[in-house]
């Protein structure tokens, strides 16, 4: 999925392993902290991946067939690409074309909601964008929409440039402000921006800082140091396969710093998370990244101490 959409969001290659790997003993992670910040990030991943499901379909098709057609039950107006073909959905929708050129795409789930392909939805999602030949304009709204056990509120908006006779190379930058209502009370604030840049085989995150404040007492943020690179040759790679980010986590009043290293290039799902001088590497696989299908989130269990 994350290979459609025209943007992702930020998770997030300085080898900092100073010993040979062939000397690696494992060790599962024994600091709270990290524990906890690892629980918290696969967490935070699987809602990214929830808000840009509908970016996928509600932008990058509707951006490269400049037509309204689709989310009626009919497949989508682009013969070149069968993703999203026979997408149907249970929300009232409204397509209209604004005067100023834009389009808007509103789909309500109502508040008592509906099931879509297994997933109770609730709530809306109102999606602005506007597009010429070298420039466009995306803004999502999110109003009470629940879906995976939490509610989401807030907006996201991003802009850019792109090619349209080529769709090789285009870049943008974008904002979010949202609120996250978990279904057990938890109520957690985010705020973001980036700039990115893409083409047919990856898309980098050139700058991009994240931050999470939670009502249950921590928050954390994210800055990338080193621009992250999510390639899409890499057909089972959920994770950048390149670039560093710096990592700050607040609990009780203690602060703690982590670098999250992925690497060089090279096509896994590994990184490693350099804490008070010490650096472990980590495997996920694609339920760790995506979450289960009960929503449950858990410490990736494949750590190794590569510290030497």
């Amino acid at each position: 999925m994350k290979k459609k959409v025209i943007y992702s969001f930020i998770i997030l290659v300085f080898a900092f392993a100073a010993c040979d790997k062939q000397n690696i003993t494992n060790k599962q992670v024994d600091n709270n902290a990290l524990e906890n910040f690892l629980t918290l990030n696969q967490k935070y991943q699987k809602l990214k991946n929830q808000t840009k499901d509908f970016r996928s379909v509600g932008t990058f098709k509707k951006m490269k067939t400049k037509a309204l057609k689709g989310f009626k039950g009919d497949s989508v107006n682009d013969g070149t690409d069968d993703i999203w073909d026979n997408w149907e959905s249970c929300a009232e929708i409204t397509e209209t074309e604004n005067e100023d050129g834009s389009f808007t795409l509103v789909m309500d789930y109502g508040e008592e909601g509906c099931e879509e392909y297994g997933f109770l939805m609730k709530g809306k999602i109102t999606m602005t964008w506007k597009i010429d030949e070298s420039d466009y304009y995306f803004e999502e709204i999110y109003e009470n929409y629940y879906m995976y056990d939490v509610t989401i509120n807030g907006k996201v908006v991003f802009e850019g440039s792109w090619d349209e006779n080529s769709w090789d190379d285009f870049s943008w930058s974008g904002q979010e402000n949202l609120i996250f209502t978990f279904d057990d009370g938890e109520v957690m604030e985010m705020s973001g921006k980036y700039k990115e840049k893409g083409d047919v085989d990856s898309y980098t995150v050139l700058e991009g800082s994240y931050s999470y404040s939670s009502s249950l007492g921590y928050s954390f943020s994210y800055e990338v140091t080193k621009p992250l690179v999510y390639s899409y040759t890499c057909e089972d790679a959920y994770i950048p396969v390149e670039g560093t980010e710096k990592v700050k986590y607040v609990e009780n009043g203690e602060n703690e710093e982590f670098i999250m290293d992925y690497g060089d290039g090279t096509c896994d799902n590994k990184y490693t998370i350099t804490s008070n001088g010490v650096t472990e590497e980590f495997d996920y696989d694609e339920e760790d990244w995506f979450g289960d299908d009960d929503g449950d989130y858990w410490i990736a269990s494949d750590s190794t101490d590569i510290s030497g």
